[in-house]
């Protein structure tokens, strides 16, 4: 015995509702992730420009070349003498480090005195 049930209208136009939002969410994912990744390609572009910069050599630093020969000569500079880049790098690690040690007792303690006022007026309504 093989008999068939008739779907009413109303599951068939639920089922064409459910159709057409599946192929509208569909849309929408595609275009979200289009939207991503052209923030992602805007944010990561001067980045990596600088990258790409840092091994160039200075005659073709102003030129818009992709392909150009790397070499090392800008990092030999910057740890040149004149520059004294290693006493800065000394002097942003003692900032950031003394920074953090004095941040994170701050932060850690924070969260703990208004639990223990909350603590205190719990045991205060309790009496």
């Amino acid at each position: 015995m093989n008999s068939i049930v008739p779907v009413s209208a109303s599951a068939q136009r639920a089922n064409r509702r459910r159709t057409r939002r599946r192929i509208t969410m569909g849309a929408f994912s595609v275009l979200e992730n289009a939207v991503m990744i052209a923030v992602a390609l805007l944010i990561l572009f001067p980045i990596l420009w600088m990258i790409f910069t840092a091994f160039k050599n200075p005659r073709y630093v102003y030129s818009y070349t992709i392909w150009f020969p790397p070499t090392l000569v800008n990092f030999t500079e910057i740890f040149n003498a004149r520059w004294l880049i290693g006493e800065k790098i000394i002097n942003s690690t003692i900032i950031a480090v003394s920074t953090v040690c004095m941040a994170i007792p701050i932060a850690v303690s924070a969260p703990n005195d208004a639990l223990l006022e909350k603590l205190k007026s719990n045991l205060q309504e309790v009496r």
